[in-house]
């Protein structure tokens, strides 16, 4: 009768998952890239006169550095002048917020934070939002169509 115990050689390396291919890749074998970061916005990139993200558009253009785009500032939604600049992908429009008073203010408690022209409602802190639409997002689909009980006028028409 022998008895014996099976243990861990501690003189073995561990075995290793295999490494992560290199390039040239195999088709279909490339690893998927980063996601990009959100849209969000970025004052140290205006680049009009004074770097302040103040510009009026006639005397001055609203520009950004590194590709980003000039938009409407989210914090001061109604202003001609004050803008700031969000990443080359992004395309953020305060004027786009349509939540009561169109000011990109809306609690979620009471409203919904709303966007017009399929931009989306991108938070900025507690009740505050702007609204971007994001190249590299697939558009959102169409609402579903309406379901009983209709509005008047709103039933579909019989099939012929």
């Amino acid at each position: 009768d022998s008895h014996y115990t099976c243990c861990f050689d501690f003189h073995q390396p561990p075995s290793l998952p295999p490494p992560p291919p290199r390039p040239p890749f195999a088709p279909g074998q490339a690893p998927a890239p980063p996601p990009p970061p959100p849209c969000i916005h970025d004052d140290s990139k205006c680049s009009s006169s004074g770097n302040d993200c103040y510009a009026d558009r006639r005397s001055e253009a609203q520009t950004c550095d590194e590709g980003y785009n000039a938009s409407p500032h989210p914090e001061d939604p109604l202003s001609e002048h004050r803008y700031t600049c969000y990443p080359p992908y992004c395309r953020c429009d305060a004027s786009k917020c349509s939540s009561d008073g169109d000011d990109c203010w809306a609690d979620l408690r009471w409203e919904a934070q709303t966007c017009r022209d399929g931009y989306l409602p991108i938070a900025i802190r507690d009740s505050h939002y702007t609204c971007c639409f994001d190249f590299h997002q697939p558009p959102s689909l169409p609402p579903p169509p309406p379901r009983p009980p209709f509005a008047p006028g709103q039933a579909p028409a019989p099939p012929p």
